[in-house]
């Protein structure tokens, strides 16, 4: 309870095995609801291994780079295209902020997902350290994404294979 005042949301949950577990867990629940998916595909190993377990019917969105080659977060434009392509997708899953600390516009992603009817999940990984102090992002939490993956041990102080799972 103090975990999720602490980050403005509804519900969370410790893992000890990391964020993988935390993304098998979200994309089982998701499973429930859907069996198709649009998934960024500069996504973690954890959510093809996922989607690939549940049996997800996966619908990508392409990455775009920079002039370095290095991959670019997903944009509103780049979602609002693949939802407009995959209009059956039940779900959103992305990551903010990237390997490289870069984040997603999460504020319009969500409205837009949310407008759609659909779910948001963000693999926020390296993140969670957003929205703890004003010098930081916020947090996808925040922001209005449905379901949010840290890996606590990552960018805060933690044992190793700290994760945690919000429900916002």
């Amino acid at each position: 309870k103090e975990c999720a005042k602490t980050y403005g949301a509804k519900n969370c949950f410790y893992l000890t095995s990391g964020s993988t577990t935390g993304v098998f867990i979200a994309m089982s629940a998701i499973r429930n609801r859907t069996d198709e998916i649009i998934v960024a595909r500069s996504s973690h190993k954890s959510v093809y291994a996922a989607a690939r377990t549940l049996g997800f019917k996966v619908r990508y969105i392409p990455s775009s780079f920079d002039k370095n080659g290095i991959p670019l977060p997903v944009t509103e434009k780049d979602v609002e295209t693949a939802l407009e392509q995959y209009p059956s997708a039940g779900a959103c899953v992305i990551t903010s902020p990237n390997y490289f600390g870069m984040t997603a516009d999460a504020k319009s992603i969500s409205a837009l997902v949310k407008k759609r009817g659909k779910i948001l999940f963000v693999d926020e990984a390296h993140g969670a350290h957003l929205g703890l102090c004003k010098k930081f992002h916020e947090s996808a939490r925040t922001l209005g994404a449905d379901i949010v993956v840290n890996s606590l041990h990552k960018t805060l102080p933690s044992l190793t294979q700290t994760a945690l799972l919000s429900v916002c």
